[in-house]
């Protein structure tokens, strides 16, 4: 039910339109801290992203070259 009401969420919103790798980069984050053990960092993505995850581009995404 959850999954379902963020896909919902993000077809409203059309994030994934404009930029279908939008979150990307955090979840990535969050994943590798969560599976290193750092839970100071997956506390830090999780936060950002939860704060705004409609403000671009998220701190943890690479950076563009």
């Amino acid at each position: 039910m959850l999954r379902d009401g963020l896909i919902e969420l993000l077809a409203l919103t059309g994030l994934r339109t404009t930029d279908p790798d939008t979150g990307d980069a955090a979840h990535e984050a969050l994943a590798s801290a969560v599976s290193e053990g750092d839970a100071e960092t997956a506390a830090e993505v999780l936060r950002a992203e939860l704060e705004d995850p409609f403000a671009g581009p998220h701190p943890f995404a690479p950076a563009a070259e």
